[in-house]
């Protein structure tokens, strides 16, 4: 059961005002499950959830998605009207250029903007661009992983191998494809045991290994050091770092709107970086460096087609341009003094210029301009910012509070 008192607070602050709407789907059996939540902005508490409904619905169409979330606004009072934006994962039926859940909301309110998914742009992001790589390291990593989950034996071996190496065992992590996040931890995990790992290989005999893993490994090559397998892993744990913070910054509770142009900006800049420098992590330029031409050379094609796939599927998921909705938003971030014309911009990009009266939208933003340049520069998330700007205003500025 839902929380009557929660969404009695939530349906208060929303008659007036504007949330966003989010939907996504589960299986759990032969059910799929649907979890309706709002998003919207409380001028005492900040950055509020709630979860208006979950039902089941085992028709999977856009037209049947669009219409529940119509009926469930409905029930509790809700208008459509005032749903800012569509939140879903980057599936075609959300938001397929000519039919999906977003064209259909949109067909009832013209305003609604789409709000994708960021951090799925970044996990598929990271998918593809592994698939160039000319050694399998999901595979690997996966290969590893079931090596030892289907064996109490094994398991027990490998801590005896980590214990000689005095290294505490960890279990390993398991990687699920689908969720592509938890390909770094899994790596992570098997570099920090990886003496361990290939002493226990060794001893195993090539008969008995997989082949898939001996030849990664590098043991029937005799590389006493670092194989090419253990440079790929390293690579792609490197690489995957910066993914991983970009990930998890959008995946933050307070995260808004305004915030994400910059999280994209960063990624983008630091792979370009990479790529003109051709710095693929130390550990790899060591090995890069130590062993013959060709394979070096090769080795380099590798990473380098990774970073120019990652960049090329960057920059067609994610609009960097100006002209994009969440580039005229992202000065409201208040890293520097808001102006009243990017004010203005912000209010049209989102499509609320209609709805305002800009005579006194100027009045307002006199008013507030100095709570807001006394935040400018803090560490403060964007929310946090816009919540204490409001905390010191002696009187109503609702046209920006819009």
């Amino acid at each position: 059961m839902l929380d009557p008192l929660s969404l009695q607070q939530a349906y208060e602050d929303l008659q007036d005002g504007y949330f966003s709407v989010c939907s996504g789907a589960s299986n759990k059996g032969n059910i799929k499950l649907y979890p309706l939540l709002l998003r919207h902005f409380n001028f005492t508490s900040g950055v509020i959830y709630t979860l208006l409904d979950f039902y089941d619905d085992d028709t999977e169409t856009a037209t049947a998605i669009a219409q529940q979330i119509t009926n469930k606004l409905k029930e509790h009072r809700l208008k459509l009207e005032h749903a800012a934006a569509y939140c879903g994962d980057n599936a075609s039926v959300n938001y397929g250029r000519h039919h999906s859940v977003f064209q259909l909301l949109k067909g009832a309110n013209e305003d609604i903007l789409p709000a994708n998914c960021p951090a799925h742009i970044l996990h598929n992001c990271a998918k593809q661009a592994i698939n160039g790589l000319s050694m399998d390291v999901e595979s690997f990593v996966l290969k590893v992983y079931n090596h030892f989950s289907s064996s109490a034996k094994r398991t027990a071996e490998l801590r005896e191998f980590l214990s000689f190496v005095d290294l505490e065992w960890q279990p390993l992590f398991r990687h699920v494809p689908t969720r592509w996040l938890t390909l770094f931890p899994a790596i992570d995990r098997l570099l920090k045991c990886w003496a361990a790992l290939k002493s226990y290989f060794l001893s195993l005999g090539q008969e008995k290994t997989p082949k898939a893993i001996w030849d990664f490994l590098g043991l029937e090559s005799g590389e006493a050091a670092m194989s090419r397998g253990e440079a790929y892993l390293f690579f792609v744990h490197d690489i995957l770092i910066i993914f991983n913070v970009s990930i998890l910054q959008l995946e933050k509770d307070e995260l808004s709107a305004p915030e994400v142009p910059g999280i994209f900006r960063i990624l983008r800049n630091n792979l370009k970086d990479r790529l003109e420098n051709r710095f693929f992590g130390f550990q790899v330029h060591n090995y890069v460096m130590s062993h013959d031409s060709e394979l070096s050379a090769t080795m380099q094609r590798d990473f380098v087609t990774f970073v120019e796939r990652s960049l090329k599927y960057l920059e067609k998921w994610f609009d960097f341009s100006e002209s994009h909705y969440l580039s005229a938003i992202e000065p409201c971030c208040l890293r520097e003094v808001l102006t009243f014309q990017q004010l203005c911009k912000a209010a049209d990009a989102i499509n609320l210029s209609h709805h305002l009266d800009v005579q006194y939208l100027f009045n307002e933003y006199s008013l507030i301009a100095p709570a807001l340049q006394a935040v400018v520069g803090s560490n403060l998330p964007c929310a946090q910012k816009w919540l204490s700007a409001f905390s010191k205003l002696q009187c109503d500025v609702p046209n920006i509070k819009n």
